[in-house]
C-alpha cells in the first residue's frame, strides 16, 4: 500500500492511498482530479525527481492550473514531516485495526495537521 498527497499551509490533504506502484499515468491522474481542483492560482507544486513527476503532460496540467511545479530533493520537502506524523501516528494504533487500510483511513481522520 503507498500513500502520496499535498502539503499547504500545514496541512496534508489530497490524499491518494492505492496498491502496486506508482507510475505517471496515476500521478496524472491524481494531479488533475484531486490536487488540481483544491490548488489556487499561482501555488507551487513542489515534488521530488521521480520519474512519474516529470513530463509534458504533467507540465501542462499545473501550468493550465496557474500553478508552477518544482522538483526538490525529498530531504527538503516539509510534506516528508507530514509523512512522519502520519507514520508514527499508525505504528501506534495498528495493532487496533484489523487491517492497514483501516488504520490508514483513520490517521487521516485522526492526526492533527492531516486534511483529507
Amino acid at each position: 500500500m503507498f500513500i502520496f498527497g499535498a502539503l499547504k499551509e500545514g496541512k496534508i490533504f489530497a490524499p491518494l492511498i492505492f496498491e502496486g506502484g506508482c507510475n505517471k499515468s496515476l500521478f496524472e491522474a491524481w494531479l488533475s482530479q484531486s490536487l488540481i481542483p483544491q490548488l489556487e492560482l499561482g501555488d507551487i507544486i513542489i515534488v521530488d525527481n521521480a520519474t512519474f513527476h516529470k513530463g509534458k503532460i504533467i507540465q501542462e496540467i499545473v501550468e493550465e492550473a496557474g500553478c508552477e511545479l518544482c522538483a526538490y530533493s525529498p530531504d527538503l520537502n516539509k510534506i516528508e514531516n507530514g509523512w512522519s506524523v502520519l507514520k508514527t501516528w499508525m505504528k501506534q494504533m495498528l495493532p487496533k485495526f484489523e487491517t492497514v487500510r483501516e488504520c490508514v483511513d483513520a490517521a487521516f481522520r485522526n492526526c492533527p495537521n492531516v486534511f483529507a
